[in-house]
Formats: structure tokens, sequence, C-alpha cells
């Protein structure tokens, strides 16, 4: 098997462990979780055709930040790094979507900022059934008007940003926030609606989440997919006392295994995931990220000011990324205790002058 076929059969464990068990309940949603999946092989098959033909990786997934705007100021949130707010123009958003999904990307993760603020996106994603969107939400702006439009789309999985209880969401997010959160979980799950969360773990909460009883509590389990991020230092101030130590990150990793094997969900540890996937995952091999300004960046944590979709295809800017970060992988920082790939040395910042690291250890 090769790197990216084991790339893409790791993507395809959302309809085995999230998807189709959701579905069983109404033969409509089998129906249309098997048209998903039937597409997804097909756009796997068109993308190993073209990157064979280009000579680089295409990704399987594509992350659209596609507004900085957001009602909510959290702490230690990388979108809050860019100087100036702004939205990615819908027309060059769609434009991008198409062209992605012709060279065989399937998977789309949004968020901001907070998506749910971008103008009509509902109905953009609506016109693109054949793709699986991953919408990263704070959960403040799920409505039930929201909501009655998601379940009508099971392809557009809203993940819902959670801290942990009342205290320590309300602490990060602002006060009444965890309730503005609950109600949109009320809304979705009345509906019965394809969800799931996303945690942020820290050096603070790596332990308190470790214990079963007390994550059940705070945590929508009865949701499909679960997604824990470990903490990286980003941001205007970042605090690097949040890093997970050695101990911490081996701790954490052993029971998320553990609460995998016992939950029928899809559930992700990154970066602990990236040990099945042959390593880091950004600059096309797995994803690649495009900033709220159109600019192709290996991931959300590099700034890289370079490749425009408004200026150039997204063929030709995959292609022109995926060879600058090939030139200069040597250069990546193996920094103790940071939890990703995801800082370049000062080395290469000044070969790829124009590019700016938001991580800086």
């Amino acid at each position: 098997m090769t790197v990216f076929d084991a790339r893409f059969k790791y993507n395809l464990r959302i309809f085995t462990n999230a998807l189709l068990p959701w579905a069983v309940r109404s033969i409509g949603r089998m129906w249309t979780i098997q048209g998903l999946y039937r597409n997804a092989m097909k756009a796997q098959k068109r993308r190993m055709r073209v990157q064979k033909e280009m000579g680089f990786p295409v990704p399987p997934t594509v992350v659209f930040s596609i507004t900085s705007y957001c009602n909510l100021s959290c702490d230690f949130c990388y979108s809050r790094d860019y100087n100036e707010t702004h939205s990615l123009p819908q027309e060059l958003f769609e434009g991008a979507l198409t062209q992605a999904k012709e060279l065989g990307c399937f998977f789309f993760t949004l968020t901001g900022g907070e998506p749910l603020l971008y103008p009509n996106l509902l109905e953009v994603l609506s016109h693109h059934p054949d793709a699986v969107f991953f919408l990263i939400t704070n959960g403040t702006r799920i409505t039930s008007t929201t909501a009655d439009v998601l379940s009508k789309h099971p392809n557009i999985i809203p993940i819902i940003s959670l801290e942990g209880g009342a205290e320590a969401t309300d602490r990060r997010r602002g006060e009444g926030v965890y309730q503005q959160i609950s109600n949109g979980v009320r809304y979705l799950r009345e509906r019965d609606s394809l969800f799931g969360f996303s945690i942020t773990v820290t050096s603070q909460n790596c332990y308190s989440l470790q214990k079963e009883a007390i994550f059940e509590e705070q945590f929508p389990l009865d949701s499909r997919l679960g997604f824990f991020i470990e903490y990286v230092p980003a941001g205007k101030m970042p605090d690097y006392s949040l890093c997970l130590t050695q101990e911490q990150r081996s701790s954490f990793r052993q029971w998320f295994l553990c609460l995998k094997a016992s939950k029928n969900m899809f559930l992700v540890h990154f970066p602990g995931d990236e040990e099945l996937l042959y390593g880091c995952r950004e600059a096309g091999k797995g994803f690649v990220h495009i900033n709220p300004q159109g600019f192709v960046e290996p991931c959300a944590l590099i700034q890289n000011d370079k490749y425009n979709i408004n200026k150039m295809p997204f063929k030709a800017c995959l292609g022109a990324l995926f060879s600058e970060v090939n030139r200069h992988g040597d250069d990546y920082s193996n920094i103790e205790n940071h939890p990703c790939m995801a800082s370049f040395s000062k080395d290469f910042l000044q070969k790829t002058s124009g590019s700016v690291v938001r991580i800086m250890v």
C-alpha cells in the first residue's frame, strides 16, 4: 500500500465509523451515504490518475479558512494572528472548490474565524453534494433554522469546538458561550443530525479528559465524530505552558487509543495519528490550506503569501507549493515538546522570502 492509499483509507473511516452507523436508521440516508461513498471512490481514482500525470501529490483534503471574522475572541486562536480581517470571495471559493474536485479532492474542512458568519455558506455547499464538508464551528451560530438546513445535507457535518464544562468553556470563550453551544447541540439532536466535536488538548486538561466519567459528562459522545487537537503555540500571544510534555502526550495517546477502540465513532488525534500516516500530512501530502485571502499554504499554521488562487489555478498553486516545501524539507525543526512539525527553522524563513511562520518556538 502506498503512502497516499494509506491516507485515503484512513479518511474513509468516516464512512465505516460515522456515516453508516448514523444512516442505518433510515433508508433514505442509506441511499445518500452510499452515493457519497461511490463519489469518494471515483474521486480517489481521479486523484491517483491526476497526480501521476502531474508528478506531485494531490491531497484528498483541502482546508479552507473562508473567513477570519468571528463573533468570539478566544485565547490562543491561530486565526487571530492575521493583522486584518478577510473573507474569501464567494466566486473564488466556489471556483477553488470546483477545481479541487476536478483534481480528485473529496474531503473539505471549513474553518475561520467562524465559518457560519460567511454569507450564504450552506447554500454554496448545497451545490456540491458530491463531497464531504467538515464545518469547524464554535456552535453559537447554530440556530433552529440552521439545524433544519443541515439535517437535509448530511454531507455537511458541523464539528463543534468545546473546552469542557461551562466553567472551562466560558473562561476561554466568554461568559454564556457554553449555554449557546448547548442550545446548538440540542437543535442538532432534535433533528437527529450528524455532528461532531473538537477539543483542544492542553497541559491543563489532558489528564482531566482521561477520566472517562468526566469526559462523557462534558462532551457529546452521542455525536459520531470527535477530534482531539493538541495545543500549538499560535496567535499573537502564544502560551507555551499549555504545550503537552512528552509524559503527558504519551499518557494521552494511550488513553485515546483505548477510547477509540471502545467507541463506535470516527475519532482523530492530531498529531498523534500522523505516525499512522508516514509523518506530517501538510503541503499536499494529506491536505493543503487556503486562507481567507486566497493564498495556498502548507497548513493553517504556516503563512505563505506566494501562491494565490485569484492569480493562479489551484493546480498550479499546489504544484509550486509542494516543490517549495519539498526543496526545504530538511529545514524542519525538531523541537522538544512541540506537537507537530509545523515549526520551520529560521534558515527556512530566509530561503522562502515572503513566507511568515505563525509558530515560533
